[in-house]
């Protein structure tokens, strides 16, 4: 079984750095891309923090309000999920009703992959192919279609699982992952330079750690599969300076 699991974070890193530098038109193309979406990682940045300091309540709120976003661009644009999800009126939905919604396993998603997703121009072969890409060396642009990222499963349980983080789902989780430390540099500005003052690098070694061992899904929300991440990928990210 061929091991697309840490393709993704190698690959960026590899064409991050070359980006840098200026090289290929393809690298060209990721390298404006990366730019951009780091850029919109920045932009969230202020409302994640504040989001820090929410209520309960508030948190709550803003839950139920983007599970019924998520439960109704689902039924609206995935022909699996409009099947799965008949029963389920979005608008009315609540977090009480949380266990009414039916279960979902890896299997259900591989075996009807190009229904249970919400873009219709998005097909199993072609990310599959996007990834033996990355691998093989042939592709150094780590976005799909301009706008996602892929990473797989190991397949240890017998199948592996293809998934996607987007564009959203990118911005959002990178800024839970530094946002404790961009807080802390506002309430406790250090003497020398910010411990998140280089993005860029702050995000390379986020992926470095992290994206080998979380899974994205796609379709309006995120959620993950997490592992706890491989000790060389944890030195690796300790040496790159904040």
């Amino acid at each position: 079984m061929r091991a697309y699991q840490g393709a993704l974070a190698v690959v960026a890193i590899r064409a991050d750095s070359t980006a840098e530098r200026g090289s290929s038109r393809t690298v060209d193309d990721f390298g404006i891309l990366r730019a951009r979406h780091i850029e919109d990682v920045r932009a969230f940045t202020p409302e994640a923090i504040a989001r820090l300091s929410w209520s309960r309540e508030r948190v709550r709120e803003e839950q139920g309000r983007r599970l019924r976003r998520v439960l109704a661009h689902a039924q609206a644009h995935s022909p699996f999920h409009a099947a799965r999800l008949a029963d389920i009126d979005p608008p009315a939905f609540q977090l009480e009703d949380l266990e009414a919604l039916p279960s979902m396993t890896k299997d259900d998603v591989m075996d009807a992959w190009d229904e249970v997703v919400t873009d219709s121009e998005l097909h199993l072969q072609d990310v599959v192919s996007h990834l033996d890409g990355l691998l093989s060396g042939e592709k150094t642009n780590a976005y799909l279609r301009g706008k996602y990222y892929a990473a797989a499963t190991g397949g240890s349980s017998g199948k592996r699982g293809i998934f996607l983080w987007d564009w959203e789902t990118f911005v959002v989780t990178a800024n839970i992952t530094y946002r404790m430390e961009a807080r802390r540099d506002l309430q406790e500005p250090p003497s020398g330079p910010r411990r998140t003052a280089d993005l860029r690098r702050f995000i390379r070694a986020w992926e470095q750690v992290s994206l080998p061992n979380n899974v994205g899904l796609c379709a309006g929300g995120a959620g993950f599969s997490c592992r706890p991440p491989h000790p060389r990928a944890c030195r690796r990210a300790q040496r790159i300076p904040a």
